[in-house]
Parts: C-alpha cells; sequence; structure tokens
C-alpha cells in the first residue's frame, strides 16, 4: 500500500513573550503610581482604599490582556485543526480540497446584473464519481465538547447548488457532511490551545476517535433532533448573527453504534413518521469500515480510527427533494430556499 503523507501547513502560532512584555509594563506602571500615591500625604485608610483600587484596575488589565492573547490562540487553533482534517478526509476519499482556511472564502453572487444579493459559498471539498459532483463539509470536535456548530448560512447555500445541478444537469449531485471527534485533553496534558504545531499534528494524528458522514436528509434529520443558537461569529451580538444547529454528541455516538437508528429517530419528532417520509430515511443504508493505515503526518502514523458512514442506496432522495425541497427547507428547517428564490446561480 503506498504511504500518504498530509502535507498540512498550519497556521503559525502566536508568540506569548510580548504578551509577557506588555503585562510587565503595566504592572511597573501600577508600582511607579502607588510610589506617586505615597509622596501626597493621604490618609493611612484613603491610600490604602486608592492602592487596593489600583492593584484591582491593573489585575483586570492584565487579565485581558491574556484572555485576548488565548482567544487568538485558540482561533489559530481551530483553524489548524480544521484543516488537519480536511487534509485528512481528502487523503482518505480522494477529491480536491477548495480552501486551506475558515477565513478563505469564494465569492459567488446572485443573478447577471451584478446588483443583487451576495452570498459566500466556500465548501471544504469536492470530488467527482462518474461525473457526480460531491460537496464535503468537515467538521472536527473533540470527544468531550462534541456538539458541532453547523451554520444555516452554509446548508442554505449547498442546498441551492444541489437544486440547481439536479434540475439543470444530467448528473445527480450530492452533499455529504463528515463529523470527526477527537480525543479530548486529560489531566496533566496541555490545552489544544498551548500546543505547538508539531505537537497538535502529533495529537491528531493519535488521538482521533472516529468519523462520521451523512447525507443530505440524513443531515436534515439530525439537525431537526438538536438544539440550537443565533450566533455571531466575531462576538457573539451584533445584527450580523446566523442560526447555528448544535448537533449532540449522543447523537453522534449512537449512529456510531446502532445499524441504523434513523427511522426510530424520526419517530421521536412531532410529526416524524411524515416527515421521514419526506425525507426518503428508509432508503438510506450504512456501511461501518477502518480508516487505511498508510496515511502519515510528521513523521507518525495517523492511527486507523472508526469510519461510520450513510448513503443514499437510490436516487429517490433527490426525486423527492426536487418536488419538496420548498416544505422541507423553510417549514421544518426554516431556511431560505435559495432555488426557489433566484432560479438562477449566485
Amino acid at each position: 500500500m503506498e504511504k500518504v503523507v498530509l502535507g498540512v501547513d498550519f497556521e503559525k502560532q502566536l508568540d506569548k513573550r510580548p504578551i509577557d512584555r506588555e503585562t510587565d509594563e503595566i504592572e511597573e506602571e501600577l508600582e511607579r503610581e502607588i510610589e506617586r500615591l505615597k509622596t501626597r500625604g493621604l490618609k493611612p485608610s484613603l491610600l490604602e482604599a486608592r492602592i487596593d483600587e489600583l492593584t484591582k484596575r491593573t489585575a483586570s488589565r492584565v487579565a485581558i490582556k491574556y484572555q485576548t492573547f488565548h482567544n487568538a490562540r485558540l482561533n489559530i487553533a481551530k483553524h489548524n485543526i480544521g484543516h488537519f482534517y480536511a487534509h485528512l478526509y481528502q487523503a482518505i476519499f480522494g477529491g480536491k480540497l477548495l480552501r486551506k482556511f475558515k477565513t478563505e472564502k469564494e465569492p459567488y453572487q446572485n443573478g447577471n446584473s451584478g446588483e443583487e444579493e451576495q452570498r459566500n459559498f466556500h465548501p471544504d471539498h469536492i470530488r467527482f464519481i462518474e461525473g457526480r459532483k460531491i460537496f464535503s463539509e468537515v467538521k472536527a470536535v473533540s470527544h468531550k465538547n462534541s456538539k458541532p456548530f453547523c451554520g444555516s448560512t452554509q446548508l442554505e447555500n449547498y442546498c441551492h447548488d444541489l437544486l440547481r445541478d439536479a434540475f439543470e444537469t444530467m448528473f445527480s449531485p450530492e452533499l455529504e457532511y463528515a463529523f470527526f471527534r477527537y480525543r479530548h485533553r486529560t489531566d496533566g496534558e496541555k490545552r489544544t490551545a498551548s500546543l505547538a504545531n508539531w505537537e497538535l499534528k502529533r495529537k491528531l494524528s493519535s488521538d482521533t476517535r472516529d468519523l462520521l458522514i451523512v447525507p443530505a436528509n440524513a443531515l436534515f434529520l439530525m439537525f431537526l433532533s438538536s438544539n440550537g443558537n443565533w450566533i455571531n461569529q466575531e462576538n457573539n451580538k451584533g445584527p450580523d448573527e446566523e442560526f447555528y444547529w448544535k448537533i449532540y454528541g449522543s447523537l453522534i455516538s449512537r449512529m456510531h453504534i446502532e445499524q441504523n437508528p434513523l427511522v426510530d429517530i424520526a419517530g421521536n419528532l412531532e410529526h416524524g413518521v411524515e416527515f421521514a417520509r419526506e425525507l426518503c430515511l428508509q432508503d438510506i443504508d450504512v456501511e461501518r469500515s477502518v480508516s487505511p493505515g498508510n496515511i502519515y503526518c510528521c513523521g507518525r502514523r495517523v492511527i486507523p480510527f472508526h469510519v461510520t458512514r450513510y448513503y443514499n442506496k437510490t436516487g429517490k432522495w433527490l426525486e423527492n427533494f426536487k418536488k419538496n425541497h420548498g416544505k422541507i427547507l423553510v417549514e421544518h428547517l426554516g431556511v431560505r430556499d435559495l432555488y426557489q428564490e433566484f432560479k438562477v446561480p449566485f
């Protein structure tokens, strides 16, 4: 078996030394201010109160500096983890990665006039099988905190492109979401945001636990079986909020363990039986395997992990989605049906 090497170029992590110098300067400023207060002849009680106030204010400034630094490191680590697993997905299934980091986007535009709505459509991965286009969105979370966030805007874009191809080409497109889970740190281990890039690559190479792949109809069911929130990824508030589904880790585990729980899961929802028919869940099958043992990163073999893949045995789902996409997207999922709105590529 030919060796496959992951050529993963991580974003450089932040250096802690500049932050330490800045906080040292803040604390030195506090000491100078205290010395100035002592020369002003204040009453002991007032002097003590002023020093206490300055000390608390300085501690708050230092804490904010370090928190900002750690948040920035955490965001870089998240980008790098997503980048690693996009490459790992490509190593297993082939195809092409469409962007390096989450922040790189490909602009699309609605209509021919160039004056209407603009949206950012940026799939993680694309491959072609017998002329069919297969989009893949790759998510990764630690096993302990396994609630992958899935944005509604990206789903709207995927469904628009899927429906457009389904109506306008002879090849039926597909959409898959891939959920990787990796082992969470244990006591005594560094936090993910504190790891050097080589340490993070080695951790992910040895601590990947499993991969779940689901087609669009199974994904819709997972969304309806989970909760969600309106979130702004920059600051969690403001006018640019987007709805994100947070898929339960227990649901992912159940889909790994049970033979095919989709119809049972739908049965627990309001109008679940009807929705199961609309999603053609009875036409979904599942296959379980282990990832290839020939994938390497940083000179270390990626330890094989369990792979569970759900797939549609026939084209019934796509034909039903073409007929009922408005009802499924707007009424059930509460998202926009861009194909119906635009009728042209955006």
